[in-house]
């Protein structure tokens, strides 16, 4: 394809160079994406193929949008990206594999002094989770409503259907009719029910999640921040220190399983000596 466009002067329109090397996440970015119960590879991932499918600033503003990102000013890097729980992700080596050259060269269409800041852009996606919530709300009332009125429309029509049958010249067929009436609005009005739970429960999930992004958690004091580090670190040395013994305890056995090799050898050495001597005579 890239030559393709070369050969006929197009205009590339996506990032062929898929073998740059992206860098793993930092500390900082993995705590960020463990304290909100995010997929951090998803993440960048998604942030990757906008890059990639897109050719100048302005193509890559639309594509990472419909990711559910905004584009925003960063404090020590030109451009930022701040996803819908307002984590923050930096536009470079850890997430599109280019460097920051490569992103200022392609992202130069874009007036920076024009895009909102970091704190502005979680703003923005605040209200849009809003709006997005306030959506799903008059749909799951909606919903209720909508279910409420078939229950009582079919109850209408039950009842309509008891009282014609009550006329029925034969007392069997009239009970027969009433059973099947009855079965029919019980097994209606557990599937509403049921839907109509599904709905409230999506609902509250969805306020939960609003809830837990308005009310972020208290800032970190010195001392947790120490604690936490500390603790990160001496996981790493237990995984270091368990390897390290693992090693030890394998090389011990290759030792053992050695020597009892030249031990065994040394002994049918030995027996084959005598043999010899013994045929000798």
């Amino acid at each position: 394809m890239l030559e393709l466009e070369r050969e006929f002067g197009l205009q590339q329109v996506r990032d062929h160079n898929r073998d740059r090397k992206i860098k793993p996440p930092t500390y900082n970015e993995d705590q960020q994406a463990r304290r909100k119960g995010q997929q951090l590879h998803e993440k960048r991932v998604a942030i990757r193929d906008a890059w990639e499918c897109s050719d100048n600033g302005q193509s890559f503003t639309a594509a990472i949008s419909e990711a559910g990102f905004v584009i925003a000013q960063g404090d020590r890097r030109d451009f930022v990206l701040v996803d819908e729980l307002g984590s923050v992700y930096t536009i470079g080596k850890r997430t599109t594999g280019a460097s920051a050259a490569d992103v200022r060269a392609k992202l130069q269409d874009l007036d920076r002094e024009q895009l909102p800041t970091v704190e502005e852009a979680k703003t923005i996606q605040r209200e849009r989770m809003q709006e997005r919530e306030a959506d799903r709300t008059q749909q799951a009332e909606s919903t209720g409503d909508f279910l409420e009125h078939q229950a009582a429309a079919k109850k209408e029509r039950q009842a309509d259907e008891l009282e014609a049958a009550q006329g029925a010249p034969e007392e069997a067929a009239l009970e027969r009719e009433t059973a099947k009436v009855a079965h029919t609005a019980e097994q209606g009005l557990d599937k509403g029910a049921k839907i109509a739970g599904r709905v409230v429960d999506g609902a509250l999930k969805a306020v939960g999640g609003i809830v837990d992004f308005l009310v972020p958690p208290p800032p970190e004091t010195p001392q947790q921040r120490r604690a936490r580090e500390k603790a990160y670190i001496e996981r790493l040395m237990n995984d270091a220190e368990f390897r390290a013994a693992e090693r030890t305890r394998m090389e011990e056995a290759a030792k053992r399983e050695g020597e009892e090799r030249e031990q065994k050898q040394a002994r049918e050495n030995t027996e084959t000596e005598r043999e010899r001597r013994r045929l000798g005579r």
